[in-house]
């Protein structure tokens, strides 16, 4: 075995390792705490959709860490998935959706110019965001079109 399918490998049987301990801490966050809100509930399931995610990534490297053909990739989850993070994240910190308490302190805008700044920044964000999404689910819309 040549280095890239050992490193592929290796990154894939991490990817694995990763994805099962994100999901025994999901398990775990689950069965301790109480669920308040709907909100609380999509982000539970937005972690448990990055766990399988790096599970899926994870056997992705193995078979071709085994010299297995790949299974093309329907859509592009990564995109639709770090899309939907930052803009869950997003919207968390501006809308304060999940009471948590953390010694972070928020960034707090001193003057008016600032508070459009951050203002517009999010928009930009958000928007980005958005593109992201559709981009992965363009691609498996466009791969549909390609095969029929």
């Amino acid at each position: 075995m040549d280095m890239r399918h050992r490193l592929a490998q290796i990154l894939g049987c991490l990817a694995i390792a990763a994805g099962c301990v994100l999901g025994l801490a999901l398990i775990g966050a689950i069965t301790i705490r109480h669920i308040a809100n709907f909100w609380m509930v999509l982000g539970d399931l937005l972690f448990a959709s990055i766990a399988v995610y790096l599970v899926y990534v994870g056997r992705r490297g193995l078979a071709f860490a085994h010299g297995k053909p790949r299974p093309k990739a329907r859509f592009g989850w990564g995109r639709i998935l770090l899309g939907v993070l930052l803009l869950f994240s997003s919207a968390e910190g501006h809308f304060h959706l999940i009471s948590t308490h953390t010694v972070i302190k928020r960034l707090e805008p001193s003057n008016s110019k600032q508070a459009a700044a951050m203002n517009a920044t999010a928009v930009v964000i958000a928007a980005g965001c958005v593109i992201m999404i559709f981009s992965g689910i363009w691609i498996g819309v466009r791969r549909q079109a390609v095969k029929t």
